[in-house]
């Protein structure tokens, strides 16, 4: 068992349960990235299918490239200080949502756990390159999205969750135990 007075309803097996779930997540994306960053050029275009490509660039900036033409040192370490921020805030809402058994409850903690694994690797990104690779491009004729990643992909699909979770749920009083 956790003996911290802040983790001590967190369960040791959903402990463990969450941090392989996080590990797992947050190491597929950075081999991904990995893999693209040493078998592409900056800035080459891999079309994969009609409405996807492989486009490798370097996101300075927040996601979707917000702030990316900044590229100022100062940006780089407010984002990686909101991303452990953030990430330390996930963890203690993991700790909240442990208290319960209730579905609305569950699904929520797997929504920060994709927020969080998502988090933690654009993060490290940050932290040993400075930026954040992304290679996902996807299009339907002339039309763009900002290029992504796998941590992107968690991110959004966490938040998503989240906002289903609140919109749908009959009792958001999850807090309580």
């Amino acid at each position: 068992m956790i003996n911290s007075r802040y983790f001590a309803n967190l369960s040791y097996t959903n402990s463990i349960m969450y941090a392989i779930s996080v590990l797992f997540l947050v190491f597929t994306d950075i081999v991904t990235k990995l893999y693209y960053n040493k078998h592409l050029s900056y800035g080459s275009d891999l079309n994969v299918l009609p409405f996807l490509n492989i486009t490798l660039i370097y996101n300075y900036g927040a996601s979707f490239g917000l702030l990316s033409d900044q590229n100022q040192e100062w940006q780089k370490y407010l984002l990686i200080s909101i991303g452990i921020i953030a990430s330390i805030f996930m963890i203690i809402v993991l700790y909240k949502l442990d208290r319960n058994e209730n579905i609305a409850s569950i699904r929520l903690r797997f929504a920060t756990i994709l927020i969080l694994s998502g988090t933690l690797g654009n993060v490290l990104d940050r932290i040993t390159h400075g930026y954040v690779i992304d290679f996902i491009s996807l299009h339907y004729n002339n039309i763009y999205l900002p290029v992504f990643n796998i941590a992107d992909i968690t991110i959004s699909l966490g938040f998503l969750i989240f906002i289903a979770n609140n919109f749908f749920s009959k009792n958001l009083n999850i807090y309580k135990k």
